[in-house]
């Protein structure tokens, strides 16, 4: 049976990654300790191979040919009501859109803004980022990242700041602020709080490149580097439910 690639932190993929290549951990380490892949590509002989791709392969001649996952643990970052545990599972935005026009519109600051909330519900958004997302299941996700350790560095890595704000959420602030003058975007911020939702998805076609961004987090890691691009895989669920059983777990943050 095949294993979990957890990247949740650094322990849980130092064990996927000795778990994948059949090793101990210190063996990892080694390999690690050996290379500086920012001296390795800025020489004259540097690889073709992106260094990700690079760094597993470096792994793979040093110790074995990894085994790949069976099953990836994924990260999907929101904002949301306290205390939400999606029941329902993780919807994606043609399904949960309702939702979140029913919750705006019951927080709404004063029956003015609530009225307004229901008039864009039902003529439309003064906005295109809404407009090009609301209609369209390619859109429509949910999405996920691999490794949750880039989510408190959203602008340094030019990736939207989901637990700042879910994109759809803000484009609605937008169209209001555009239409009515009303800004909300804090008010909802208040209101709704960041969390980490983690489910399990089996691995299909993307074990390579998730093993290989799991290698390079751990590098990073060991390294003592920040997070980087090299840490950012996604999830698209393709307009998909993730079902309430694949849920691991729902995190919020208290620190935002």
């Amino acid at each position: 049976m095949g294993f979990v690639l957890d990247c949740e932190t650094e322990e849980s993929t130092e064990r996927s990654l000795s778990a994948a290549f059949r090793c101990m951990p210190e063996d990892l380490y080694d390999v690690f300790d050996s290379l500086d892949l920012d001296l390795i590509y800025a020489s004259a002989e540097s690889p073709d191979e992106e260094p990700n791709k690079y760094l597993l392969e470096r792994l793979s001649d040093e110790l074995n040919r990894p085994e790949l996952p069976e099953q990836v643990s994924w990260f999907h970052f929101t904002r949301t009501l306290p205390g939400n545990e999606f029941t329902e599972g993780l919807l994606p935005l043609g399904k949960v859109l309702p939702q979140i026009w029913k919750l705006l519109i019951d927080t709404a600051p004063s029956a003015e803004i609530a009225r307004e909330l229901q008039s864009m519900q039902k003529n439309g958004v003064s906005d295109f980022q809404y407009n090009l997302k609301a209609p369209d299941s390619f859109h429509w996700g949910p999405f996920a990242y691999l490794v949750p350790a880039i989510a408190l560095h959203s602008q340094s890595l030019s990736q939207h700041d989901y637990l700042g704000m879910p994109e759809i959420v803000e484009d609605i602030c937008n169209g209001l602020n555009e239409s009515a003058g009303f800004q909300l975007f804090d008010h909802f911020r208040e209101l709704l709080k960041p969390c980490i939702v983690k489910f399990v998805n089996n691995a299909h076609d993307r074990g390579q490149d998730t093993l290989e961004t799991a290698c390079a987090y751990l590098y990073g890691c060991r390294k003592r580097e920040g997070p980087s691009s090299s840490w950012i895989t996604c999830f698209d669920a393709g307009g998909e439910t993730i079902s309430a059983s694949a849920i691991a777990s729902v995190r919020f943050l208290t620190s935002l």
